[in-house]
């Protein structure tokens, strides 16, 4: 029978579900496996002193067989679950084949003791003076005749206990396969549920894709009438603007018009000529007066007579030149400001390229003539990853002094990427990453010269020069010396030796090896020093030719 409103177990319930049925079965097992055993026994010795004891036991065991059967049915009607209904239909079919066993036991026992009890009444009391002769005299047809009586009565309860046997391998047979089929009823529910679950799940994927479609519809619209209303606000805030504009002219030609009686000449007023999107003010071909010229035309009196010496004509026509200068000088003042700009470059965190950075930063910003606080925007904005971070921690540090803040950026940076040490180090690995020079490859002098040109201008730092004053000495030098092709070596020492004699020093300057070194570099890439190619080459360039003139 099927239970009523089944209900699908979760996975964690399905876990609890198997587990319970799981200790259930085993001690169910075990205590029909008692029983068997105990059954077995007795059968095999029924005519032992404590047959009364072990039939108890069995009825015993029986009884704590059922308690434990009822409380598993209990639980499975509990359950209500498709699960539950197959363990209850199996576990039905199991506990009756245990109860017939039981019972078979109590009726064959009593049809045994029945039986017994017919066969004393029949025989009757015997007297002890019947038994004497038997048991004195004829020994040998007594036992016989107790033989036979048992072999009668062994034959009877063999063909019982034979039909016991069979039914229990019958019920044995009941309760495997009623195993197996609730194993199968298991797999199929089981199966059931996943089905239901992928069903679930692709309901509710679908119904995420149907709402996510809809909220793209939504942000869709939503972003087309943001552009639209972009749109239209830079068109009116263009139209606003040029209306502006046109509106200031307006006034301050009518204010300049209003003047003539004080002695002013009047400004025509501009008139608006179309010129593609956006009308500009426009002046007719017949006036004297450009935008240029208003303050001009404003402060030169209109009743007064037109001056007659010789020194106010070029004063009026000098003035009336600086006019379009004043568009000029702005012009050129922007061009510079954007070349400037341009030049800057972002700071790239290395140390090697810091003093270079700092050099070229600094100038432009004396050139563009800021305000602490710019400079302090463009730092920022031009520095690299790690230091931008530590120049924002600091300018966060101070936001109300621009000035401070400033300062406390370029000396981190100092100490960070610009420290003597550090400078020091970064110029001892590139002149010992130098490759060696050969003849072949003159080309290379430039590089160690523009190398050598570095380290002069870092030493002429104060913040460096005593650090790197190492470079006026034999030891500074050969470094640089060492790199030299054989030849230039003993022009050096041959340079330092006069040098020292001369001036009576221990050892010449740095700055004397730097101008050495521009001087080799420009006398070997020459190419009027060029001696590679022998003068065979041009008279056998040039033999064919006095041949062809012959």
């Amino acid at each position: 029978m099927a239970l009523r409103n089944a209900r699908t177990l979760t996975r964690r319930g399905q876990e609890l579900f198997d587990e319970t049925v799981s200790e259930y079965t085993k001690h169910l097992r075990s205590v029909a496996k008692s029983i068997e055993e105990q059954i077995l026994a007795y059968t095999e010795f029924p005519l032992q002193e404590d047959s009364e004891y072990m039939k108890r036991s069995i009825e015993q065991t029986f009884k704590d067989y059922t308690i434990l059967s009822e409380k598993f049915i209990l639980y499975l009607k509990e359950t209500r679950s498709k699960e539950s209904e197959s363990e209850l239909a199996a576990h039905m079919v199991v506990s009756r084949v245990v109860q017939k066993k039981v019972e078979m036991f109590i009726k064959h026992d009593y049809e045994q003791n029945y039986s017994n009890f017919e066969e004393d009444e029949n025989k009757g009391p015997l007297s002890v003076e019947t038994e004497q002769p038997c048991i004195a005299t004829d020994k040998l047809p007594c036992v016989k005749q107790e033989q036979a009586s048992n072999l009668t009565g062994g034959s009877r309860d063999s063909s019982h206990l034979g039909k016991v046997m069979a039914k229990y391998e019958a019920s044995k047979t009941r309760a495997k396969y009623a195993e197996m089929s609730a194993k199968l009823i298991k797999e199929k529910a089981q199966i059931e549920e996943e089905e239901a679950i992928a069903a679930t799940r692709s309901a509710r994927k679908k119904k995420e894709l149907d709402i996510n479609l809809n909220l793209i519809t939504i942000q869709q619209e939503a972003a087309e009438a943001e552009a639209e209303l972009d749109a239209l606000m830079e068109e009116m805030s263009i139209r606003s603007n040029q209306s502006l504009r046109e509106e200031k002219l307006r006034r301050t030609c009518n204010f300049l018009n209003s003047q003539g009686d004080t002695g002013f000449s009047p400004i025509p007023s501009p008139v608006m000529v179309p010129n593609g999107k956006n009308s500009m003010p426009h002046w007719e071909e017949g006036d004297l007066h450009a935008p240029a010229e208003i303050k001009m035309a404003a402060s030169t009196p209109r009743n007064v007579d037109p001056p007659t010496n010789h020194q106010s004509v070029p004063h009026n026509s000098d003035h009336n030149n600086n006019t379009p200068c004043v568009g000029t000088e702005l012009t050129k003042f922007l061009v510079k400001k954007e070349l400037l700009l341009s030049r800057l470059s972002a700071f790239n965190d290395k140390p090697e390229n810091y003093l270079m950075w700092k050099g070229s930063f600094s100038i432009i910003m004396k050139d563009l003539s800021v305000t602490p606080m710019e400079e302090l925007d463009l730092l920022v904005k031009y520095l690299g990853p790690e230091s931008r971070q530590q120049a924002m921690r600091l300018r966060a540090s101070h936001p109300t002094d621009p000035v401070k803040g400033l300062a406390r950026i370029w000396e981190r940076l100092d100490e960070r990427y610009g420290s003597p040490e550090l400078v020091e180090a970064i110029l001892k690995e590139k002149i010992a990453r130098f490759p060696r020079i050969t003849v072949k490859d003159p080309k290379k002098i430039y590089e160690l010269s523009d190398l050598a040109a570095e380290v002069e201008s870092v030493k002429e730092n104060p913040k460096y020069k005593t650090l790197l004053a190492y470079y006026d000495s034999s030891c500074g030098v050969n470094t640089f010396v060492y790199k030299l092709p054989g030849f230039l070596q003993s022009k050096w020492t041959d340079r330092a030796l006069k040098y020292k004699v001369e001036h009576e020093v221990l050892y010449p300057p740095f700055v004397v090896f730097t101008k050495f070194l521009k001087e080799m570099s420009i006398g070997m890439n020459d190419p009027s020093f060029a001696f590679n190619k022998s003068p065979s080459s041009y008279e056998n360039r040039e033999g064919p030719q006095q041949g062809g003139d012959m």
